[in-house]
């Protein structure tokens, strides 16, 4: 489970555990599954950038166009979470805004 997930998948992953089985947050379950898809780990991202995973996710979105609103939803988090990874994002590279971290970010080849 992370930390937003909701109250009724919270349950049902209580009652499927309680049952003796084993629970997957859908969450998680999405991540794996368009990591299998796409034939590529999240962490494939350059070691060299020191920027984490989720940064790199979120980076790759934020380069497609995506709002806060829309990360937020297509991540299962909130806004404010992306924002801070955001904001990040911003101090990591040296930044100040997002047409210049995306700029960064595809002179550095983490946009591939």
């Amino acid at each position: 489970m992370v930390k937003n997930t909701g109250p009724n998948e919270m349950l049902v992953a209580v009652r499927t555990i309680a049952a003796g089985k084993r629970s997957l947050c859908s969450e998680l379950g999405l991540t794996m599954l368009e990591q299998v898809l796409a034939g590529v780990p999240e962490v494939a991202a350059k070691p060299t950038s020191g920027l984490t995973a989720r940064e790199h996710e979120i980076l790759r979105l934020v380069a497609d166009g995506l709002t806060t609103a829309q990360i937020a939803d297509q991540l299962f988090t909130s806004p404010r979470t992306v924002e801070t990874h955001r904001q990040h994002l911003l101090e990591k590279t040296g930044t100040k805004n997002t047409a210049a971290l995306v700029r960064e970010a595809m002179s550095q080849g983490w946009l591939s």
